[in-house]
Formats: structure tokens, sequence, C-alpha cells
């Protein structure tokens, strides 16, 4: 039997078109909050909105592979989600309008929402009595089913991110209307709420 230890990193999108991907300015939303040097991209024509912030969930994971009798098996050790702000495709026309920054800075903390909802349905997985494993006929084919199913898992968060999102910016009429303030209060005590669950040992 032999046991390697081995590393991989994946990558998937979340609220980024496909075409902005390969933008490379991007960083870490729990750094700071949102500032105007964090739109460095240019608005398309007629844009729908005064600003766009586009967001990345992205993960990577540690595993150890064994083959035994014939099969290869892959099992996780370990899993990070971050979720970053994409600069290059972030966008503001109106940089010093304060309101709008806050607005905005609501997108991002709906990507940070989403990431801490991961980190917490990965770490359940991770705890579960035989853990997370794959076992197929190659180490490649094992490998993939754990890729496959971690993706899955984010873009289940990724699109659950799309939905509010949407939601946010028609309820709050994009920053406009009398319930800003009050998304922005909920979305803080379930940031808080999120992180004080991650915090505790399990």
């Amino acid at each position: 039997m032999s046991s390697t230890m081995c590393g991989l990193a994946l990558a998937v999108a979340m609220l980024l078109p496909a075409a902005a991907r390969a933008a490379e300015a991007a960083r870490k939303i729990d750094a700071g909050p949102l500032t105007a040097a964090d739109f460095r991209g240019q608005p398309p024509e007629n844009p729908a909105g005064a600003a766009n912030t586009a967001t990345q969930l992205r993960f990577s994971f540690g595993y150890r592979h064994q083959r035994i009798g014939g099969r290869a098996t892959v099992t996780v050790l370990n899993v990070s989600i971050d979720a970053y702000v994409i600069q290059d495709a972030s966008w503001n026309r109106q940089p010093a309008d304060i309101l709008l920054l806050e607005h905005e800075q609501g997108h991002a903390d709906i990507a940070w929402i989403q990431c801490l909802k991961a980190r917490l349905a990965v770490r359940e997985r991770l705890t579960k009595r035989r853990g997370w494993m794959a076992a197929a006929s190659t180490h490649e084919e094992a490998l993939a089913e754990v890729s496959r199913e971690l993706s899955e898992l984010i873009t289940t968060y990724h699109e659950e991110g799309l939905r509010a999102d949407a939601e946010y910016d028609r309820e709050t009429q994009h920053g406009l209307g009398p319930r800003q303030g009050e998304w922005r209060r909920v979305q803080a005590a379930t940031i808080e709420e999120l992180e004080a669950k991650l915090a505790k040992r399990r």
C-alpha cells in the first residue's frame, strides 16, 4: 500500500461573466471594506446601473491518495474557500458616492456570506464518520469525482448568491429605497452568526 500527499488548486466563478474570469486583479473580500480603488473596470455602454461589483468564490483542497487491491482512493484532508472581489471586472460611475459604495458593499457581503456557508457545509462533510473520499479504478478518476463534488457544492452557493444579489437590488431599489438599511443590518447579523459558528470547535 502506498500513500502520497498531494495538492490541487481549482476555482469556481461566482457572479462573474465568463469573459471576465481571466481578470487578474482580485483581493479577498474579508481583507477590508470596498473602496474606490476596487473598481478598476470600465462600465459597459448604456449600463443598467451606476456600479457593478464582481465577486468570485475560489477553493482549493489537500488530499491523500492510496491504492488498495486495485482500487484508487482519494481522501480529502482539508478544503480552503475564499471570496474575492474581482477588481478588473468591477466598475463604478460614481466613485465618490458614499451611499452607492455602501450599497455595493452589500453585494460583496453577499459573496462573503455564501463563502461562510460553504465553509460550514464543507466542515460538516469532513467531520462525518467516514470523512470525504472517493474510490475509482484510477487516481485521476477518484480525484475527478472529488473535484466534481466540490464544484457542485460551490455552485450551490454561487447560485444562492445570484438569487440574493437580485433580491437585494430589487428590494433596496439598487440602494435608493427605504429597505437599504434593513438589508445591511441583516447582512451584518448573518455574517456575525456564521463567523461565530465557524469559530466554534467541533
